[in-house]
């Protein structure tokens, strides 16, 4: 239980307030952390946020939790219908995987069109890409993110691509341009300079 841990700073304002539709009652509230409350009311909220490991004194808020490991009158409670990074609400086999932290790649197989769900905070700058071909990032409930998908045998890849990043890089490239091409006239300057003596010298009689 004592390394046990929990969501970690910066805590974006959606979540917060999306992990506060939870609890019936708020016990307390500060804008860097997570209310917390004493009487929980969805437990799909919990489950939406990827919460499977639960620490709280006495019997469990909700029946399906098991208790996994007890330290005084803390209890280590786990929610085995936590979601994974990715799902769909139906029962859509989804292979999840995270190369990098700007980076998911989701693999499913589906007859019919659906709703994918990522847990992941939604912000301007994620770009989903179906089989190479761009699909709009959605928010889901306010806070976490939705692609509409296609059906069939596909690959999902989310990149975090904010507008600065891209900004940056085609100044970067114009700058590695334009180095290129005043090193390129200087070259073909100092080659010009060194050829007119030459010629110069071939004129005399």
């Amino acid at each position: 239980i004592s390394k046990a841990r929990g969501y970690a700073h910066p805590l974006l304002h959606p979540v917060v307030e999306f992990y506060g539709t939870a609890w019936r009652e708020v016990d307390s509230f500060h804008p860097d952390a997570l209310k917390v409350g004493t009487h929980l009311r969805n437990v799909e909220v919990f489950r939406r946020l990827g919460i499977r490991w639960i620490v709280i004194s006495g019997p469990p808020y909700c029946s399906e939790w098991v208790e996994v490991a007890r330290n005084g009158e803390a209890v280590l409670y786990e929610d085995g219908a936590a979601k994974p990074g990715a799902w769909f609400e139906d029962e859509t086999e989804v292979r999840f995987s995270r190369p990098s932290a700007n980076e998911m790649e989701i693999r499913y197989q589906r007859t019919g069109p659906g709703v994918l769900f990522i847990r992941e905070a939604w912000m301007p700058g994620w770009v989903a890409r179906v089989n190479g071909s761009q699909v709009p990032v959605e928010k889901a409930w306010g806070a976490l993110m939705r692609v509409d998908v296609p059906p069939g045998e596909n690959r999902a890849l989310l990149r975090y691509e904010p507008r600065a990043g891209r900004v940056g890089r085609w100044i970067s490239l114009a700058g590695v341009l334009m180095v290129a091409i005043l090193m390129m006239a200087a070259w073909r300057a100092r080659r010009t300079a060194a050829a007119v003596p030459g010629k110069r010298a071939r004129a005399r009689p």
